[in-house]
């Protein structure tokens, strides 16, 4: 597993994000539909409108005041491929999507630009990049900015809290592997794990967002677990992963990560309980 860089850098993001600009009445952001009720009375001069014809918008209210309407844009074209076979065509895209905090307090932008090669048979082929914005109140046009490699897409964004950032992980290959990349408040990439060590299947947080826990598929290795929770404390950088191989004791019928950092694994027999290090507290296990 590549993890970079560990305790030293989470403690020092922690650290320089600890004292964070206070959040005022109706400091908030929101995505409106343009037709919404919410939205058609808000009255948004024209002067703060981005992409007025787009139907989707993302508002950020300052005092309850809209200090932004950006539209959230959808363009797609589709054209006769040029030096191409007869019938062939070439779709090209630009598609942007939002995701804000349960707070409202901070959202992502997503951008992806793109373009798909379809043949005479319906064989696509496509090519793109993606690019990742924060936005805040404080910084209602971005306050950074992260390009990811050409082919790499955006499976799924976890806002975490404006403390401690965004889990996202994303893949190359659709059926493929998926990394995951924590990202500080800053845009600083802390933690890395590339899928082909460890997949990512999915991610849950704790309400507060202390705790990040990612549920992994590990590649076929004889003897060795298939698949892994992996329970990171993001204000303190320490992580450890409870593993299991299918059909064996310790399999989860199911797991949950409580805001203390607690995990409750009950397998078939019975409840396991480890504390945030991954120390057993107790076991209620069936005989």
């Amino acid at each position: 597993m590549t993890f970079a860089p560990c305790v030293a850098l989470f403690a020092a993001v922690t650290a320089a994000t600890s004292d964070l600009p206070p959040v005022g009445p109706g400091d908030v952001i929101r995505v409106l539909p343009s037709t919404s009720p919410d939205y058609v009375r808000l009255d948004v001069p024209p002067s703060l409108r981005v992409a007025p014809e787009a139907s989707s918008r993302l508002v950020v209210f300052r005092g309850g005041v809209p200090v932004l309407d950006r539209g959230l844009v959808i363009d797609v074209q589709v054209v006769p491929r040029a030096g191409g076979t007869e019938g062939s065509r070439e779709e090209r895209g630009y598609i942007e999507d939002a995701e804000v905090s349960p707070d409202g307090r901070f959202a992502i932008l997503l951008a992806t630009r793109y373009t798909k090669t379809v043949s005479l048979r319906d064989v696509a082929e496509t090519e793109g990049k993606t690019e990742l914005t924060w936005i805040d109140v404080a910084h209602p046009k971005g306050l950074w900015s992260v390009p990811f490699e050409k082919g790499i897409w955006i499976k799924k964004v976890l806002l975490l809290s404006p403390k401690h950032g965004i889990a996202v992980s994303t893949i190359a290959d659709p059926q493929g592997p998926a990394d995951l990349r924590l990202f500080s408040p800053d845009g600083i990439e802390m933690l890395r794990l590339r899928g082909e060590e460890a997949s990512v299947v999915d991610m849950r947080s704790t309400s507060h967002a202390a705790f990040l826990a990612v549920d992994l598929a590990y590649p076929d290795r004889d003897g060795l677990p298939g698949r892994g929770v992996l329970v990171i404390d993001l204000a303190h950088g320490r992580r450890w992963t409870y593993t299991w191989s299918y059909g064996d004791n310790r399999e989860p019928v199911s797991w949950s990560l409580a805001d203390t950092g607690i995990l409750e694994v009950t397998t078939p027999d019975g409840l396991r309980l480890f504390d945030r290090n991954g120390k057993p507290l107790r076991a209620s296990l069936r005989k």
